[in-house]
């Protein structure tokens, strides 16, 4: 019997709530598309006046009354109450007993707060409701009441060249006010305002209180009064706008004069009064007729006479037309080895000059130019034997003028030296006279050039070795042991004791102690003789991991280098027998091979 009674007192609480009524209409009412709040109850399943008792429930008021296209659904929102919620919300789609349609759920935390949508009849007050509460197990039905808001329309209108907000059919809740704005187009205002079809007079807004009924509202509206501003031009120009111009009372409007070309504004009366040479007018804040008046006259013009001497001309030329106040400018052109000499302005030299221009033209002028001959100057272009400079001879430059020689040796020669006005200026390929302003002479002479060494290495050339390393293969090279200068490490001259050289043609051997010196990497080694010859090779030094086993030492191809030495080295395509007497030769003589070095260091 406990146990029952608390079933029951749960169900009561879960379901029960007890809400105040909004005192609303309880007649029929058409609403509007649209969302309503309303008040909801849960009311007993078989007498739906009677409030399920015991506050406190699982619904929330207020609720949400939704219409839209005529169709009504009521939006509610159940909340856990008293330690339980309530699942599975259905509604009877014909009363009680009929079928069981599940609710359209809205949201759903999942902790018991649901938000679902019930469609109810139009105009009816609610719907038989089925849920489920999750502490007792088993579906309960009750009735979801709500008090239907009693709604009215008010239709609103606007005639031409205005407008009402809101408008068409507005619907206002019982009680409620709404207030409408009339807006009239550009150039006109309110006429009147009818309110139920009684007039209230030229109104720009309109506020309905308490509405109790359907009403009704139309704006109505008139062009307002103006005036008219006569606007007239004489011949050769033109006004804008022009005519009978209307201009609302109390507006502004501006007006554009514009001469034909060749006149100008003579004058503008505005009422008859001149304002002076105007180009525009604004009539302001007009409360009358007026009138505005564009009068043109021809712009007057100045004659120039422009002329040029012989040898050039001037642009324009001859009698040139200018209206009074404006620009013209002058352009004089040379012929071909003549110049500007001077320019006469009404008379007056203004100097040697390219262009000119007469500003602001208020007379007749005469503008002349005259022309001479450029000065030109001589240069005597000599070469001697063994090779040519062009231009030769007598060259004719213009004064200030540039001129460029060109020296070419024989083939087996070179320039020796050039001598501009007897001067020497060095040895060169080419020499521009430059603003020549007098007679210059330029003579070049040539000399044998050097003679062109090319040694080579015959073998050792292109070596590597592991660092730490004390030998390295000897290097010898073709060239002429006798013209043999030294050696260069990466660019660097190497001490004498770091190496040693011999004869047969050159054979260069470094010294122990600085093989075993030379860092891991590439190294560059330049052999130097006589006039200016010289042949490279390279020495790759490797760390210890990088070659097996430690201190050998390979031979790379012989490297060409291009030098100055036409001369061919002794010994350089000897027989092998020959190569064996050398050997022993220089075995023989090795002492005074080395002092000999020795003095070449």
């Amino acid at each position: 019997m406990k146990k029952v009674l608390s079933v029951a007192l749960t169900l009561i609480l879960v379901v029960g709530l007890q809400l105040g009524f909004t005192n609303y209409a309880e007649a029929d009412s058409n609403l509007l598309d649209g969302e309503y709040t309303v008040d909801v109850q849960l009311m007993d399943k078989t007498n739906i006046d009677q409030p399920i008792l015991m506050g406190g429930g699982a619904l929330a008021t207020p609720g949400v009354l939704e219409v839209e296209n005529g169709e009504w659904s009521l939006i509610l929102d159940l909340q856990p109450t008293m330690g339980t919620t309530v699942r599975d919300i259905k509604y009877y789609e014909n009363g009680l007993g009929s079928n069981l349609i599940d609710a359209e759920v809205l949201s759903d935390d999942g902790a018991g707060h649901i938000k679902v949508k019930i469609p109810i009849e139009q105009n009816s007050n609610g719907r038989h409701v089925q849920m489920v509460v999750v502490m007792m197990g088993f579906p309960i039905s009750a009735y979801v009441k709500c008090e239907v808001p009693n709604q009215h329309v008010i239709t609103s209108s606007a005639g031409e060249n205005g407008s009402i907000s809101p408008e068409g059919e507005v619907g206002v809740l019982d009680g409620e006010s709404q207030s409408f704005t009339i807006t009239p187009d550009a150039g006109y205002q309110v006429a009147d305002v009818l309110v139920d079809g009684a007039s209230i007079g030229a109104k720009l807004t309109h506020l309905f209180e308490a509405v109790t009924g359907d009403h009704s509202i139309e704006a109505q509206f008139e062009k307002i009064p103006g005036h008219t501003i006569s606007a007239t031009a004489g011949d050769h120009g033109s006004i804008s706008p022009e005519g009978d111009v209307e201009v609302a009372d109390g507006g502004d409007q501006e007006f554009t004069i514009t001469p034909d070309e060749g006149y100008r504004i003579a004058d503008v009366l505005v009422d008859g009064t001149s304002i002076g040479a105007a180009t525009n007018y604004t009539f302001e804040n007009v409360t009358g007729d007026r009138s505005i008046e564009a009068q043109f006259e021809a712009i007057p013009t100045y004659t120039i006479s422009a002329t040029a001497g012989e040898n050039g001309s001037i642009s324009p030329e001859g009698d040139v037309v200018v209206a009074e106040g404006e620009n013209q400018l002058f352009t004089f052109t040379p012929d071909e080895g003549y110049r500007v000499a001077d320019v006469l302005m009404d008379g007056a030299s203004v100097g040697a000059m390219n262009s000119y221009t007469i500003g602001d033209v208020m007379s007749d002028h005469t503008i002349e130019v005259q022309f001479e001959e450029i000065p030109s100057y001589t240069i005597s272009a000599v070469a001697d034997e063994n090779g040519s400079i062009s231009p030769e001879g007598d060259v004719v430059v213009a004064e200030g003028g540039n001129q460029t020689f060109t020296f070419t040796p024989d083939e087996g020669y070179r320039v020796a030296d050039v001598l501009v006005d007897g001067a020497s200026v060095g040895a060169m390929n080419s020499y521009m006279m430059e603003n020549v302003m007098s007679d210059h002479t330029i003579a070049v002479t040539f000399e044998v050039d050097a003679v062109v060494y090319s040694y080579t290495i015959v073998s050792g050339g292109d070596q590597s070795m592991v660092v730490g390393s004390d030998s390295l293969e000897p290097i010898v090279i073709d060239g002429d042991f006798m013209k043999f200068l030294g050696v260069q490490v990466d660019d660097e001259e190497l001490a004498p004791e770091n190496y040693s050289a011999e004869s047969g043609s050159t054979i260069v051997s470094f010294s122990e102690d600085y093989l075993k010196s030379l860092a891991v990497g590439q190294h560059n080694i330049k052999f130097m003789y006589e006039n200016d010859a010289m042949v490279m090779t390279t020495l790759t030094v490797t760390a210890k991991e990088d070659l097996a086993p430690a201190g050998t030492v390979t031979a790379m191809s012989a490297t060409k280098s291009s030098a100055k030495d036409a001369n061919p080295a002794t010994g350089d395509n000897a027989a092998p027998l020959l190569a064996v007497i050398l050997l022993g030769a220089a075995m023989v003589t090795i002492l005074f091979t080395r002092k000999r070095v020795n003095s070449h260091k």
